[in-house]
């Protein structure tokens, strides 16, 4: 039950959260800058807390849906290490089409 309760207040918070995230991006996406309507946002944790991070305003970013779920457990600087390789294959793929 203590952990039930836990997870709610968590939610509460990370709702809260959003919102202010929202507003302090204006709706854009901190990885693929997107515009994010509110009711599609989720917050992500910079550092997972899987990794040591924590719910503190300065480790959350507002993000897609679809950012959020392909950066998983990685940190946000593995992540952006990640689409970077996958910009620069998809730029290498384009120009050896276009030969």
């Amino acid at each position: 039950m203590a952990r039930y309760g836990r997870e709610i207040a968590k939610a509460n918070i990370l709702a809260s959260r959003r919102k202010t995230l929202h507003k302090i991006q204006k709706g854009f996406c901190a990885y693929c800058n997107e515009y994010v309507i509110l009711e599609n946002a989720t917050v992500d944790h910079r550092i997972p807390i899987s990794k040591g991070g924590t719910h503190s305003m300065d480790n959350l970013y507002m993000t897609c849906h679809d950012c959020n779920k392909k950066k998983g457990n990685q940190t946000e600087k593995e992540f952006r290490r990640w689409l970077l390789r996958c910009k620069v294959h998809a730029k290498n793929k384009a120009n050896d089409t276009s030969e």
